[in-house]
């Protein structure tokens, strides 16, 4: 990879990193433990969804099971 194109690159995630809205699950434990059982997801999806949900955002995903 040339420099420049590293830079480049570096440059684009940058913008990406500081466009991110950053959330996390703490205090949530019981309803994502609760979306878990309820779905057969795994805790670490599952906290995804409840997270989702109280912002009232869609959860897109690419993930094959």
């Amino acid at each position: 990879m040339a420099v420049e194109e590293a830079e480049s690159l570096v440059a684009v995630v940058a913008e990406v990193t500081r466009r991110m809205k950053m959330t996390n699950s703490v205090g949530l434990e019981a309803e994502v433990l609760r979306v878990a059982i309820e779905t057969g997801l795994t805790a670490y999806d599952a906290s995804y969804v409840v997270v989702a949900r109280r912002l009232d955002a869609t959860l897109a995903a690419e993930d094959r099971g």
